[in-house]
């Protein structure tokens, strides 16, 4: 999958089952179409989240209680999802996966996730990006890593007051247009019935001014989801989530694998003190001979797994 091209989501369609109506996400990818539902987008998400702790993974655009299968909510979706995929296309690590094969699989009409819980994590980076498979992580990248999680601390509270300040300036900008529609629809014309009594001066009875707000899209000023600026603000401000999220994964996974050193380091001391006969009366009482514990501690060190 390294050379191929990224894939590109060209249509929306609507179906209708039983429990009512859903829209579908045509998939171009390369010479195939790939038909997913949101929900395929979502139980994805959730498998990388899971099977790859500590890789950035974008989000996806938010789910919405009323109003899913609106025009203007939908080409707004498949914006986000689209950059969702660019995003993807960008990191070998997950575009390799196996997961993003699956996805991307024509044949899997219906998505199933894969469960890897099997595979160590170690083995999936070196399995999906060989590349970086001998890389050492070096004091100055670790310090990076600490300045850009400072950072991200600090800007979140930048970002929320940004889009306050935008949701703010689309409120407006919506009123506004609102009491233009309002002036030049009903103001105007009562102007010219009361002042213009020449009927081939009425220029705005005859060109129908909502028709002409109409044609200038100025109802589409009013969802503020339809505002470029909030949309690219909504792409950052998911961005900077997504790493916070990976940030608290790489937390998780470093307590994980104290846990299981801990668990090894115990599980040596105990082989150790049972090879040299300093087992104590519990274990005797639990485990019974001296060859079973020692069977059983090899096997519980060798299938630790992080």
């Amino acid at each position: 999958m390294q050379q191929q091209s990224c894939p590109k989501i060209i249509e929306i369609s609507m179906s209708t089952e039983i429990l009512g109506r859903y829209a579908s996400y045509k998939i171009q990818f390369n010479q195939n179409i790939i038909c997913r539902r949101f929900n395929d987008f979502v139980h994805f998400y959730d498998v990388l989240l899971a099977n790859y702790p500590g890789i950035f993974i974008p989000r996806l655009p938010e789910k919405q209680a009323m109003g899913n299968l609106e025009e203007g909510f939908l080409r707004i979706r498949r914006r986000m999802l689209q950059q969702f995929l660019n995003s993807l296309f960008k990191r070998q690590i997950i575009w390799n996966s196996p997961e993003t094969k699956q996805f991307l699989n024509e044949q899997n009409q219906t998505w199933i996730p894969l469960n890897n819980e099997n595979i160590s994590l170690e083995e999936k980076y070196k399995t999906n990006l060989p590349d970086c498979s001998n890389l050492e992580i070096t004091l100055d990248m670790k310090c990076q890593f600490n300045d850009f999680q400072s950072f991200l601390v600090k800007v979140k509270p930048m970002i929320d007051n940004f889009k306050k300040m935008c949701n703010n300036y689309v409120t407006a900008k919506t009123n506004f247009n609102t009491e233009k529609l309002i002036f030049v629809n009903y103001v105007l014309p009562e102007f010219e019935k009361n002042l213009l009594f020449k009927s081939d001066k009425k220029f705005f009875q005859k060109t129908k001014p909502l028709d002409l707000m109409k044609n200038q899209k100025y109802d589409q000023v009013r969802k503020s989801q339809s505002d470029q600026i909030l949309i690219d603000l909504y792409i950052l401000e998911s961005d900077i989530e997504s790493h916070a999220i990976q940030f608290d994964q790489i937390r998780k996974w470093e307590d994980k694998i104290i846990r299981y050193e801990d668990k090894i380091r115990q599980s040596q001391l105990d082989l150790q003190q049972t090879l040299n006969n300093q087992r104590n009366a519990v274990s005797k009482l639990f485990f019974g001979s001296k060859d079973k514990e020692i069977l059983r501690l090899q096997n519980q060190i060798d299938h630790v797994i992080c």
